[in-house]
């Protein structure tokens, strides 16, 4: 079971003894991420994660930081996405003190190079003109930018190269300084610890006062009345095609409807969409859906990679299958496959360490409670195949959908596509 504890000065901390395991993971998160940007700063909490493994006090140099961590037989990263940024490193359980002591120093006492930042700006720029040219990801961010457009859920995460070209040590520090504080930060440990003996050893290497900003994002705004589309024609093999609806938010009483849908619609080699769209009629290589889940909003998205000869087929094939989910009821036997597919999933996934403590993590960051594979199992039991039904309908709607496509399509033939979305 999960343990908790709150220091003095407001870090918040997790852990899971996980006592038959070699391993330990250390996941340090922060509230911030694009959607608590101002458009003038955007990109500046990713380029944030980049910087803080440029140096740190007790170690200026980036190859000193890595030969800390891989000196001792472990790994380490980051990730950002729009309302997080992590920070975590996997080593021997007898090396946490060693990770506790590198991560926290990374990101409480940053050296922020000049040098280094101009090196990491070049960097990040190439970063962002990579994503966009590859089209099987670039829809995807088209199409999150429309669906939230003139918002701050619709700005890309790694920013723009105008807004990373301009960031500086001392914007970069005053940012830092604004969001990383102990009450904004949570400590996710899993693996052969325990709890009390990580609540020490954090006390000691995270024994900053509480000072900077309480985490306040823009809110998402559900104004959309009719279908939003976004085209980027390009001279490339595929068509790749997002049709995205405006879901539900993070601890919704549907969440959970809403992952078995998607289970049943796009995930593993049993979904419709991999059968009916790839193994029945070999319309596409690349099939699926995924949903996104945020404070206050969320999506949920199918998408393909088809040849432009086949693409109206497509449309019209997923069409169906959208039509059908929100106007049939799902028969027992696919329904109770789903809902063992998530549960054996969530069951595989958190045999690591890692796993385990980046799922705390996030947890208890964005609702400052913990849970267990018990109470996600038990929340996934309780979904009907009426509530399945009845959550597809709500939101697969013309008038929550936004459709983004990046392919050799002229605009005739993608306002053509566009005329199909009726649901």
């Amino acid at each position: 079971m999960p343990q908790t504890t709150t220091l003095d000065n407001g870090l918040r901390v997790v852990t899971e003894a996980m006592p038959q395991m070699q391993s330990v993971t250390l996941g340090l998160f922060c509230a911030t991420g694009s959607r608590y940007e101002a458009p003038a700063a955007n990109g500046i909490s990713h380029f944030l994660e980049h910087m803080f493994f440029k140096g740190s006090a007790k170690r200026p140099d980036p190859l000193l930081i890595a030969r800390a961590i891989e000196g001792i037989g472990g790994h380490f990263n980051g990730y950002t996405h729009q309302e997080a940024t992590a920070f975590y490193a996997v080593t021997l359980a007898e090396h946490f003190p060693i990770a506790l002591d590198v991560i926290s120093d990374m990101i409480l006492h940053p050296v922020m190079d000049p040098e280094a930042l101009s090196r990491e700006r070049v960097v990040v720029i190439q970063e962002i003109r990579t994503a966009k040219d590859v089209p099987q990801s670039w829809v995807h961010e088209l199409l999150q930018e429309e669906m939230y457009r003139e918002q701050a859920l619709g700005r890309p995460i790694a920013g723009t190269e105008e807004v990373v070209g301009a960031l500086d040590a001392p914007g970069c520090l005053a940012y830092r300084a604004d969001w990383y504080h102990p009450k904004n930060l949570v400590l996710s440990v899993a693996g052969r610890i325990e709890h009390e003996h990580v609540v020490e050893q954090a006390a000691q290497a995270m024994a900053a006062e509480a000072s900077g900003r309480v985490a306040e994002y823009e809110p998402a705004q559900s104004d959309q009345t009719e279908l939003r589309v976004k085209h980027e024609q390009r001279d490339c093999e595929e068509v790749h095609l997002c049709l995205g609806f405006r879901g539900l938010p993070r601890r919704h009483p549907d969440e959970y409807a809403v992952r078995v849908l998607d289970t049943i619609m796009g995930s593993g080699m049993s979904s419709r969409l991999f059968q009916e769209i790839r193994e029945k009629r070999g319309l596409a290589y690349s099939v699926g859906a995924y949903p996104r889940f945020w404070q206050d909003a969320g999506a949920w998205t199918v998408y393909g990679s088809v040849e432009r000869a086949k693409v109206d087929e497509a449309m019209t094939a997923l069409i169906e299958q959208l039509h059908r989910i929100s106007n049939e009821r799902v028969d027992e036997t696919e329904f109770n496959e789903a809902k063992q597919f998530i549960k054996g999933s969530v069951l595989l996934g958190l045999e690591s360490t890692q796993s385990f403590a980046m799922m705390l993590g996030e947890r208890m960051l964005h609702s400052g409670t913990t849970t267990t594979a018990a109470e996600i199992g038990a929340k996934i039991d309780a979904v009907t195949a009426e509530a399945v039904q009845r959550v597809a309908g709500e939101i697969i709607t013309r008038q929550r959908a936004t459709l983004a496509v990046v392919g050799p399509v002229t605009e005739e033939e993608f306002g053509k596509l566009a005329e199909r979305v009726h649901i």
